[in-house]
């Protein structure tokens, strides 16, 4: 069984649990734009079993996800702008050919 680390701020992994389990991560939840239960994906992240998981840590990782949280919702933004875009011009271009539509 996994050991549950989300609450051990001075984890600091067995040996044997790195020679047999050298892979141990944290799953970050990427909240989606409208704050659906539903979150837009997540981020796994390897955590270094050489450091302590500490508050430090914790942190760090927590920016790194709050880093790309921002990022995909700056991009949702320019999507959503390029799209409403492309629909006005489509009506425009409709009204060229279909005066009075």
């Amino acid at each position: 069984e996994d050991p549950d680390l989300s609450n051990d701020s001075n984890f600091k992994p067995d040996p044997n649990l790195v020679k047999s389990n050298p892979y141990i991560a944290v799953i970050i939840p990427i909240p989606s734009l409208n704050k659906q239960i539903v979150p837009f994906g997540f981020m796994i992240i390897g955590l270094n079993l050489t450091l302590n998981f500490d508050d430090d840590y914790k942190r760090y990782i927590e920016m790194i996800g709050g880093t790309l949280t921002c990022n995909i919702r700056q991009l949702q933004a320019q999507l959503k702008a390029k799209e409403a875009e492309a629909l006005e011009n489509l009506h425009a271009a409709q009204n060229v050919f279909f005066p009075g539509h």
